[in-house]
């Protein structure tokens, strides 16, 4: 009877245990303000940080933005208005705003959330068989200035063809690759990205069906790591 009553207050310790760390993956316990009485609704997505050696990921990575931010139900500046206004504001270098006032785009803008990148690696082999990427997000409240949502993506992004490696197909694929500027590789990198670090980690916004359902599901890894394949045809 003895070893059971020891035993007992183990047993509470345990199952304390469990229920808190049940929680502590759930998007209402982790982003509190996305579950406030008047959560953000808008968001203006700022230039990202360009730490890389890829002097085109900057503007390529900006656009590439909207769309999934605004999938997961948020109202987003369309990208053209917001670089101009910036500009003309000498606000196109977030470094100066990443981690100081954000207020004045809320006076500016009218937006509740700014949304910043820094692309710290943008690597692609000499060959061209992968490019690696690594992408911190950050959302900071324009009226509190607190940092809200953060996640930090490492991405591979490999290349590859159905071909079977015959010479005719490796000349093909050769061919295609010329073709395909590096362009238009960045953004289809950038935006690939995206969809695989913010969809399932930011809490849904206002103009999506989870809207304040979500609450009570997991949050998602605050670091992904992800290695993706595409075919060229």
């Amino acid at each position: 009877m003895k070893t059971k009553i020891q035993f007992l207050p183990i047993m509470l310790l345990v199952l304390l245990f469990a229920s808190c760390a049940s929680n502590r993956g759930m998007k209402k316990d982790a982003f509190p303000v996305f579950y406030e009485e008047n959560p953000p609704v808008s968001v203006l997505v700022m230039p990202p940080i360009n730490q890389s050696d890829n002097v085109d990921a900057k503007d390529f990575f900006f656009y590439s933005l909207n769309q999934v931010i605004g999938d997961e139900g948020y109202y987003v500046y369309p990208s053209l208005l917001t670089m101009n206004t910036l500009q003309e504001e000498s606000a196109y270098d977030s470094e100066l705003f990443i981690d100081g006032d954000i207020s004045s785009f809320k006076r500016l803008f009218g937006a509740d959330l700014c949304f910043f990148t820094t692309i710290k690696k943008w690597k692609k082999s000499v060959i061209g068989t992968k490019i690696q990427i690594g992408i911190e997000y950050v959302l900071r409240s324009t009226e509190t200035g607190e940092i809200v949502w953060n996640r930090n993506g490492e991405f591979t992004y490999k290349p590859s063809s159905g071909s079977g490696g015959s010479l005719i197909a490796l000349a093909v694929q050769t061919a295609v690759n010329m073709l395909d500027t590096a362009l238009t590789e960045t953004f289809n990198v950038a935006k690939t990205c995206n969809y695989q670090v913010i969809p399932g980690s930011l809490p849904a916004g206002k103009y999506s069906p989870d809207f304040q359902k979500d609450g009570e599901t997991e949050a998602g890894a605050e670091n992904v790591k992800v290695q993706s394949s595409y075919a060229m045809y």
